[in-house]
This record gives C-alpha cells, sequence and structure tokens, in this order.
C-alpha cells in the first residue's frame, strides 16, 4: 500500500472513517490525473453495509460504467460525477468470499499478504511468483513470443517513430506479454495505450524519479 502511495503520489485514506460522499468526491476531483487511485486501507467487515459504497466499488470499476447522477436541492437538475479509478484496499478480512458480496469476487484481483514484523528482503517469498512464471511460459512457446515480439517491434518502427529507443527496448517484452495474455484486443490498443503511458512518464519523470529515490531510502 504505501509502495502504491509512493508510486501514484496519493494519500492513504482510513476505510473506518472515510464516507461513501467523500470517496466519490475524492475519486471524481482527481479525474484527468493519470495517477487517479484510491486507496483504502483497514477495510472492516461492515464497510459495505452501506448499499452506496457497495454500489460505488462495484460501478467504478468500468469507465462505460462509472458515471452517477444526484439531484440537486432543487430536485429539477442534477449533478453528474466519474467515480472511475482503481482502488487498492487493504483488509485482514476475506470480504471477497462474502456470499453477499458475489459481484465484487469478479472485478478485484486478490493479492494475499502475510503481516511480518520489520519485513526485510529475506522474509519475502517468491516461491509461489516464480511457479506461476514457469508455468506461463511452459505455455507460451518461445517462437510464438519471438514472432509476437518481432511484430510490435517492426509496428513501432514503423508507425511509432516517436518511441524513444530506451523507452522501447525496456517495454518490448512487457509489450508482448501483454499483447500474447489478451490483455489487448488489438495491437493498435495496445501500442495506444503504451503512448499515453510514454506522455505520462515524460511529464512526470522527475517526480517518478524523485518518488523512487525515496522509496529506496526507506528500504535501505
Amino acid at each position: 500500500m504505501n509502495f502504491i502511495a509512493q508510486l501514484r503520489d496519493k494519500k492513504i485514506l482510513s476505510a473506518t472513517n472515510t464516507t461513501f460522499t467523500a470517496m466519490r468526491n475524492y475519486v471524481h476531483k482527481n479525474q484527468g490525473d493519470h495517477g487517479n487511485c484510491l486507496l483504502l486501507d483497514n477495510l472492516s467487515q461492515k464497510f459495505f453495509d452501506g448499499e452506496y459504497i457497495y454500489n460505488f466499488i462495484l460501478t467504478g470499476y468500468d469507465r462505460k460504467t462509472a458515471t452517477v447522477a444526484i439531484a440537486e436541492r432543487s430536485l429539477s437538475e442534477t449533478k453528474e460525477f466519474n467515480i472511475f479509478s482503481p482502488k487498492v484496499i487493504s483488509t485482514v478480512f476475506p470480504v471477497h468470499i462474502e456470499p453477499k458480496l458475489s459481484e465484487l469476487k469478479r472485478r478485484v484481483i486478490i493479492i494475499e499478504t502475510v503481516k511480518v514484523n520489520n519485513p526485510g528482503a529475506q522474509d519475502i517469498s517468491l516461491n509461489n511468483l516464480k511457479d506461476c512464471f514457469k508455468g506461463f511460459w511452459r505455455r507460451i512457446t518461445r517462437s510464438k513470443f519471438l514472432e509476437t515480439r518481432n511484430k510490435i517491434s517492426e509496428t513501432i518502427s514503423r508507425n511509432y517513430q516517436d518511441f524513444p529507443f530506451q523507452f522501447t527496448h525496456l517495454c518490448l517484452d512487457l509489450m508482448t506479454t501483454a499483447y500474447i495474455t489478451n490483455i489487448f484486443d488489438t495491437l493498435d490498443d495496445l501500442l495506444t495505450y503504451f503512448s499515453v503511458y510514454r506522455e505520462y512518464l515524460e511529464q512526470h519523470k522527475n517526480l517518478l524519479n524523485a518518488h523512487g529515490e525515496n522509496f529506496l531510502k526507506r528500504l535501505g
């Protein structure tokens, strides 16, 4: 959570004390910011008891369904809010397996963690990740990966000549992996996304460098 807060330059909000209205306004206010992200810490079992909060989480994951409207005091006008944003939630309760929250499970990526005192590099086990990594490469043949990688590289050279060489070199394997795992429907979708990402990096490189340095200092 702290790492994402540093990377995105966002505050971590207490899920215990933050109201639906506050979350809605916070997300709406930050629309247009490429770093927009809602970070909620220490979520309790009662967090989703309010209907508005549950719907806020369910509808805010998709840009196409992320607009909500409320009636103004006159009741003759409405005010719209865009509540789309990635959301990171920390909790010790397995809320995703609650029967009444069944729709939530379809919309989340679960990262299980274990609390340790003063964790260091030696306390972090990557065994499960390593097994997943090996399993992925067993399913994807090397020839298919290289063929796709070359296709992306040729398309960048032909149609995205504004991509700096270093950016392409660093991101090419990531682009290839994203494409062959069907995260993007078309090659144009993939390269358009990374084009926006490159512009964001260029605009915020000084800020990102500073956050990276601060994070490494805290680890050291």
